[in-house]
């Protein structure tokens, strides 16, 4: 091979490394995903102080700490730290308090989680990855990096 050709290759193939690794570095650093691999969900207007993170088993506050963590078995929704008279439970198609009743009882069916009395002043559009009013609208909206279930995201939302 020509000196000059391989002096070439080398010179050009510097300066695409570096952009390679800046790609990279842009992309996780704005990716939905922490590095640890754990599901950000966050408000879609952005920011990060009302965020959580969601590892498939704990929801957990993004400033960190389980102490407001959330533990999700697929199918209960209960304090990482206590028992379950604050927990919530979900058959897939309604989500309502573990300790029973239908009072504070949402229904999610169709991509709308509604309250189990009816109507739909009070309800919310969810497509898996942003949670919004049904109303319209993304002033109250979520968003979310990946799949989530969506006693996660009512709960990442403050709806129960």
């Amino acid at each position: 091979m020509d000196k000059s050709k391989l002096y070439m290759s080398v010179r050009i193939g510097l300066p695409l490394s570096s952009v390679w690794i800046a790609a990279v570095f842009f992309l996780l650093s704005h990716s939905s995903y922490a590095i640890s691999g754990e599901i950000i969900i966050k408000p879609y207007s952005g920011g990060y102080s009302n965020a959580w993170l969601f590892d498939g088993n704990v929801l957990r506050p993004y400033s960190g700490g389980y102490d407001r963590a959330w533990r999700f078995d697929g199918k209960i929704l209960a304090p990482y730290r206590g028992g379950y008279t604050e927990a919530w439970r979900f058959n897939g198609r309604v989500l309502q308090r573990y300790s029973g009743g239908y009072r504070d009882a949402l229904i999610f069916e169709k991509g709308v989680l509604k309250p189990y009395s009816g109507g739909y002043s009070r309800a919310w559009q969810y497509d898996g990855k942003i949670l919004k009013s049904y109303s319209g609208g993304y002033s109250n909206a979520w968003t979310s990096g990946g799949e989530v279930p969506i006693p996660i995201m009512a709960k990442a939302a403050g709806i129960i």
